[in-house]
């Protein structure tokens, strides 16, 4: 599999500010307005963001199909941001005779579930094993700010400085009843 660092963010169909667009109508794929013509084949892949604690199946994951358009010119290495609407890009890619390889029957899973939830259970109870059988990539991006920005901080604090529970929640409290009091006399 190729690499995060490698790929493009694009949204399917739909300009957002800061990235790239995949679009396609008729018989015509461009990517930010260049025809991506002569294509071989097409492969399908997925990757997961993990998020807070590192492991899969908490609910921080995200998962964003990766779509490497192989042309006779050169590699497109795509990762699809907005999961609305990878199934229509697939049902396309399907009827303009592309040869799609998909060893993780994505555009099955994304044609029979319907309910992204379900989706995401789906690839929540596959994506370990397609990791170790595919080396599919987790993107550690959250988990590295999560870690720096947070968790690394408290790390350096000294045990006997820091709160107990019953403290914590006594502080808690009293920042919700300074914001009440404050609401209050407004």
């Amino acid at each position: 599999m190729n690499t995060q660092e490698n790929r493009i963010k694009v949204f399917v169909n739909d300009s957002r500010e800061n990235y790239s667009v995949l679009t396609y109508s008729e018989n015509v794929l461009s990517f930010d307005e260049k025809v991506i013509d002569n294509i071989d084949h097409i492969d399908l892949s997925l990757c997961c963001s993990k998020g807070e604690d590192g492991r899969y199946y908490c609910i921080y994951n995200l998962y964003f199909v990766y779509l490497d358009i192989v042309t006779k010119d050169g590699t497109y290495l795509f990762q699809l941001m907005n999961n609305d609407q990878v199934n229509d890009l697939f049902k396309y890619l399907i009827a303009s005779n592309i040869k799609i390889n998909d060893p993780l029957e994505l555009i099955k899973a994304y044609d029979t579930i319907t309910d992204p939830v379900e989706l995401y259970k789906h690839f929540n109870r596959h994506f370990k094993e397609w990791r170790e059988t595919y080396n599919l990539e987790i993107n550690n991006f959250y988990y590295s700010v999560i870690e720096n920005d947070y968790m690394k901080p408290l790390q350096n604090l000294n045990p006997d400085e820091t709160p107990n529970f019953r403290e914590q929640l006594k502080q808690v409290f009293e920042g919700y009843m300074d914001i009440f009091k404050k609401n209050k006399s407004e």
